[in-house]
């Protein structure tokens, strides 16, 4: 019953699903400041644009259990910093990767590699280290268009305009910084915020079963449904990219999880549309939850 409930994303699913949610984080947070309210709105913003991103899978277009999955989701960011400005940074990143998969349609593709190259720099100037995910946007580019110099170089121009154009507010609002020296603050945040695998040398259990327990899901959803057609294969392998790109931003990334958000929800929404037993996946899900609730 429970499950059922969630079976299609409707608005009032949507509202019970972001209660919840709000629920769940705001007691696990240690204390609910600005930042860690800022945090919360956020991943709302980034579940929505992720429903309006999803509907769009054929994968999903018929069994959606998004809200639900959302909450799950919830249960284990609510262990990790909510760290607004990652965050921005990943909606950013979602934005661009909207405008990877609108690709194949064909139509205004100059504008849409250069809000590619746009949004993703946004992502970067917020968050340095997500330029991880650079490799995914060129791979998406040569799936869903064309790979070719002229479409690599549309959305570099877009990078380049907004770094430039950052560059630019600080050297007049704040100070006469060179654009040398400006590029040079960009690389040393890059590398002093950047670690080798922080969850790893602090055997962090919590984020390594999370991480554990996403693989097993995904893996799963690989076996079983990569795709009955050429444009559901074509969505698959550019979620499998962005999941291998996760992965190794692991090691780099400390507050890793708000990347895996997309996939996540794609690969559990698709496993318990076709989940069989309600019964025994509502006892589960429902003792996960209200575990998640009572362990502070």
């Amino acid at each position: 019953m429970i499950v059922r409930f969630f079976r299609f994303t409707r608005l009032l699913q949507v509202l019970v699903s972001i209660f919840f949610s709000f629920l769940i984080i705001i007691l696990k947070v240690d204390e609910l400041n600005l930042d860690a309210l800022i945090g919360l709105i956020l991943l709302i913003l980034i579940f929505l644009i992720s429903i309006f991103l999803i509907s769009k899978n054929s994968l999903l277009k018929n069994n959606q259990f998004l809200t639900f999955s959302f909450i799950i989701f919830c249960c284990f960011i609510s262990h990790f910093n909510l760290d607004y400005t990652l965050f921005f940074s990943y909606l950013f990143l979602l934005i661009s990767f909207r405008k990877t998969y609108s690709l194949n349609s064909n139509k205004r593709i100059n504008k849409k590699l250069f809000d590619i190259g746009v949004w993703f720099c946004l992502s970067f100037l917020l968050f340095p280290q997500s330029i991880i995910f650079l490799p995914t946007l060129i791979i998406g580019i040569s799936i869903f268009y064309k790979s070719n110099f002229s479409n690599y170089f549309k959305m570099f121009f877009g990078i380049i305009s907004i770094y430039i154009f950052s560059w630019a507010i600080n050297f007049m609002l704040y100070e006469n910084i060179s654009f040398g020296n400006f590029l040079d603050g960009t690389y040393n945040t890059l590398k002093v915020e950047s670690s080798q695998c922080t969850i790893c040398k602090n055997n962090n259990i919590t984020q390594l079963t999370f991480v554990g327990f996403y693989c097993l899901i995904f893996l799963v959803f690989l076996i079983k449904f990569f795709g009955a057609n050429l444009v559901e294969r074509t969505k698959s392998v550019f979620l499998l990219i962005f999941f291998i790109n996760t992965l190794f931003a692991i090691y780099i990334i400390e507050n890793f999880a708000i990347f895996l958000f997309f996939p996540f929800l794609i690969t559990l929404t698709k496993l318990i549309s076709k989940t069989k037993k309600h019964l025994i996946t509502d006892i589960i899900f429902l003792a996960f939850i209200l575990f998640n609730i009572i362990s502070f």
